[in-house]
């Protein structure tokens, strides 16, 4: 499967059930492991380290977390999720259970994020205490990937 099927076919349909039912957390994190393995996709299609600089996909999703701050929290979030707890490097989030879904009121999120005065959405409170939207830090991931995958015409 190619990044752009893998984009299309697996990352799309799991950011619009996330949008349908954003107050899911197995939707939220289905998305965010969606959007993580997107990258490793990318980076294979490219032809890996010859290409990237990058060591393996791990390395190079090091790379773009450099690059996207977005980026780096699904990283940090789907890692969190599959080992429950980081004690490695300076992860944004360091437990699964930083992921939530709550209702959020005024400046309860970043500017522009979210749905205020809604039903509860899925939402992590990172190590520094800020309450980032799961589904807008996909989105706004997904939208970085697909401009490295521009940028490498794939």
């Amino acid at each position: 499967m190619t990044p752009r099927d893998f984009l299309e076919q697996i990352v799309r349909p799991n950011m619009a059930d996330l949008a349908n039912d954003y107050g899911d957390i197995r939707k939220a994190m289905t998305a965010v492991h969606s959007a993580d393995a997107l990258a490793a996709h990318i980076f294979h299609e490219v032809g890996g380290r010859i290409v990237t600089g990058a060591a393996d996909d791990t390395a190079y999703r090091e790379l773009l977390a450099e690059e996207s701050g977005e980026f780096r929290l699904v990283r940090d979030l789907e890692k969190a999720a599959k080992h429950v707890a980081l004690d490695r490097g300076k992860p944004l989030v360091t437990t699964a259970d930083q992921i939530v879904s709550q209702s959020l009121g005024r400046g309860e999120a970043r500017w522009r994020e979210g749905r205020r005065g809604s039903p509860p959405q899925v939402v992590v409170v990172t190590d520094a205490g800020e309450h980032r939207v799961i589904e807008t830090v996909v989105r706004k991931a997904v939208e970085f990937l697909e401009a490295e995958m521009t940028a490498f015409g794939i």
